[in-house]
């Protein structure tokens, strides 16, 4: 037994009793009376003896109380409540299912109507004792089987109540007149209600669609008031057709109602694709992860859409859940992203203008995030902040662009965990420190798992070029300047393109391997001459060790040294 005003379940045997004995007991001890075996007996006894027949007719009000079986009715309630509960199984598992059963439960009740109908009609006759002008007598069935005599009520009580007849005859005594214009009325009430019930039970099975043909009408209606080209109208409906895909919720509203826990466990399971192609996500705190996404908001762009423009005042950032975007440089330098894959939070970083545009070159589902959640979640997350400027520093250098706050943000948390840096001149501590000194091990394998992918090889390269330009730098002398010149900052100059679009973190274009290494091999060259310290990161495989992944703010700034290893400070010439 389920309470009534919670979900909690009887399984005392002694609760169930008392419960049972308080509400259906009475009930169900009246109805299972036998009475029509009971008043059997009597009519065959008073057959075998005509005084008591005659004596049992002045008991014929007796038979009044087989309406007492008729409480066996009340039971019903129970039957429908059963019925809901399938109905709610069902509603919650698959939506088709549960309009068969309300279907099935309309047609129940309208059946049992006329069921209820149909006896009415043969029960007052017979209380009556079959009168002349009765439809039984008329038709001559008082001595035939309870089959015919049932067959024949229900037709009739169905003729009254859809409205097509009589049935057989039409009513001459005055009972059946009554009796008619009852099922009539019955019949009249049921219809109207079946017809509102089919209606709501009809539009109930898909109003997210019939909401979103209202919207789409009126978003019609908009377009020939304002006479837009056939072009522009197309476009709206193949938008309308990709965004909502034919139905419409308003999910804020939906989800602002739930709490908390189901708020993040939807829009986790609604990310899914997201969290499982993205290296940021996969990688990064869950607490941060759940904090983005919650925040996210959903977006579609068609082909040659112009997502961002460079140039502009950048107000979002964009996670790409499906879709290919071309990111474009004035250059007329294009790089394809897909998947997995984000863009924009340079200018949200540094609150400056678009670095480059980006476009869509396909049907592409984003996620976007604005500025103000997005430095909200970063407030909660500083190491986030950290990696997020740490990387976009190097997306920046890639392309040949550089940017004072993004590099100055990562160089001051290395020298604060780095200790004397290269200010002292120092081999261990001042690497690290302009590295990743200010994250912590988490967040260094988290940008570690987005640059790793091509750092390996350009470092070894850039080491063995960088080699060969300090043994031209010491003039033959043959003495080995005792502080090594840096290694050019150059990670991720070999990147395939497939492999650089699956970690890209900002809307800049990649610039191509051919141009990233003549840049490496002049700017190697000029490094006597200027004499500044730039860096390559050197990544280990453990993650306990941090790296350095921030490229300094300017080569000028950096001290230099002469051909005999002597530190001098002066700026460069």
């Amino acid at each position: 037994i389920v309470k009534e005003d919670s979900t909690e379940i009887l399984l005392d045997p002694k609760a169930i009793r008392q419960r049972y004995l308080k509400s259906w007991f009475a009930v169900d001890f009246v109805s299972s009376i036998p009475v029509d075996y009971i008043f059997l007996m009597v009519d065959l006894e008073a057959r075998l003896d005509s005084e008591v027949y005659r004596t049992a007719r002045a008991l014929r009000i007796v038979r009044f109380t087989k309406i007492l079986s008729l409480l066996r009715l009340l039971r019903l309630s129970r039957l429908i409540r059963y019925i809901h509960q399938w109905e709610e199984i069902f509603h919650m598992t698959y939506d088709l299912a549960s309009a068969m059963v309300r279907i099935v439960n309309l047609i129940g009740m309208m059946l049992l109507l006329c069921h209820w109908d149909g006896c009415l009609q043969f029960l007052v006759p017979m209380l009556q004792d079959f009168p002349l002008d009765c439809w039984v007598s008329k038709n001559n069935m008082v001595n035939d089987t309870w089959g015919i005599q049932y067959s024949y009520a229900l037709f009739k009580a169905m003729s009254h109540m859809l409205c097509i007849g009589y049935g057989a005859q039409a009513p001459e005594g005055m009972t059946d007149v009554w009796l008619t214009m009852l099922s009539m009325i019955i019949g009249a009430t049921c219809y109207a209600m079946f017809i509102g019930h089919a209606t709501a039970l009809i539009q109930s099975l898909d109003s997210s669609r019939r909401q979103y043909q209202e919207k789409y009408k009126q978003v019609e209606q908009y377009m020939s008031f304002h006479k837009l080209p056939a072009d522009v109208r197309q476009r709206i409906h193949e938008y309308y057709e990709h965004r909502f895909q034919g139905k419409m919720f308003d999910e804020e509203n939906i989800l602002g109602e739930l709490s908390e826990p189901l708020k993040e466990a939807i829009v986790s399971f609604n990310c899914r694709s997201l969290v499982a192609h993205m290296p940021l996500f996969a990688n990064a705190d869950p607490n941060f992860v759940t904090a983005v996404l919650t925040k996210l908001r959903f977006e579609v762009f068609q082909p040659n859409d112009l997502i961002i423009r460079e140039g502009t005042v950048g107000r979002k950032m964009y996670f790409i859940q499906h879709g290919r975007v071309g990111i474009l440089t004035r250059g007329n330098k294009e790089t394809k992203l897909s998947d997995g894959s984000y863009f924009g939070e340079i200018c949200l970083l540094t609150r400056g203008r678009r670095t480059a545009s980006v476009r869509a070159d396909t049907y592409c589902r984003l996620y976007s995030l604005s500025v103000d959640s997005f430095n909200e979640v970063l407030e909660e997350h500083p190491m986030m902040r950290r990696a997020f400027e740490t990387v976009a520093a190097d997306r920046l250098d890639r392309i040949g662009r550089k940017n004072s706050i993004l590099m100055r943000k990562p160089s001051q948390a290395g020298s604060m965990a780095g200790g004397s840096g290269l200010g002292r001149g120092g081999r261990g501590g001042g690497g690290a420190g302009l590295g990743m000194g200010g994250l912590g091990s988490g967040d260094s394998m988290l940008v570690q798992q987005i640059v790793k992918h091509d750092s390996m090889p350009a470092m070894q390269e850039a080491i063995a070029a960088a080699a060969a330009g300090r043994g031209g730098a010491t003039g033959g002398s043959g003495t080995v300047s005792p502080m090594p010149h840096p290694l050019i900052w150059a990670p991720l100059i070999h990147a395939p393109l497939q492999t650089a679009a699956a970690t890209t973190n900002v809307a800049i274009a990649l610039m191509h391997q051919q141009q990233q290494q003549q840049q490496l091999q002049h700017q190697l060259q000029q490094q006597h001459v200027l004499g500044g310290a730039i860096f390559l990161p050197s990544i280990s495989p453990s993650p306990s060790v941090s790296f350095p992944l921030s490229p300094p703010r300017s080569l000028c700034e950096f001290p230099h040294w002469d051909d005999g290893g002597r530190r001098d400070g002066g700026a460069v010439p």
